[in-house]
């Protein structure tokens, strides 16, 4: 693992380690006003060099919106259901400052599979689904626990690409559609807490 004592200025398959993480972000978008929500994510990786670590990232996030309106004189509750999970490669690269701790910065590029589904008074309206551009970038410190145990703390700002689905779909007006863009905030921002395990 990066950080530690030893590596060599190359890809080592033969230090790996998995980081589990979660954290909270500001995500938004145009149909999903509730801006925080939670997130999982997921790194499985090899060492690089002697302060680099390669890895392949998978992070999910899911959230909830529901309100009430009224329309044509009747009164309706309307439910958003909307998630995103994301598949990116990434590299982090190490600042050691003791022998257990670290800061690091890392940057990440993929692709994004978003879906939301839109239901009034229990009954699905819509059903969208698209993928799109994902990026991220951040900043954190790490220290050691054990020799194979990291607990690390980080921020980093992400990005979400704009989402077209094609398929139809007939709103609550009764007119029919050919599809739906989904456009998220340029970018928005994660904090997280993570745990390592070097095998």
């Amino acid at each position: 693992y990066a950080g530690s004592e030893g590596s060599a200025p190359s890809i080592n398959w033969d230090q790996n380690f998995i980081t589990i993480s979660g954290g909270v972000t500001d995500m938004a978008s145009d149909a999903f006003e509730d801006s925080e929500r939670n997130y999982l994510t997921v790194k499985l990786g090899a060492e690089v060099g002697e302060a680099g670590n390669l890895y392949f990232q998978v992070q999910g996030t899911a959230g909830d919106e529901s309100s009430t309106f009224d329309y044509r004189g009747e009164n309706f509750r309307d439910q958003l259901d909307e998630s995103i999970i994301t598949f990116s490669l990434g590299y982090t690269h190490y600042f050691p400052i003791t022998d257990k701790a670290s800061f690091f910065i890392n940057a990440s590029a993929g692709i994004a599979y978003n879906s939301l589904d839109y239901e009034v008074n229990g009954t699905r309206i819509e059903s969208l689904e698209g993928n799109s551009f994902y990026a991220d970038a951040g900043i954190g410190f790490e220290h050691f626990l054990t020799k194979r145990l990291i607990l690390s703390a980080s921020a980093k700002v992400m990005h979400v690409g704009d989402y077209k689905d094609g398929n139809a779909f007939t709103g609550l007006d009764g007119v029919d559609y050919a599809g739906y863009n989904i456009q998220y905030s340029s970018a928005f921002w994660g904090a997280e807490l993570g745990l390592t395990y070097v095998f």
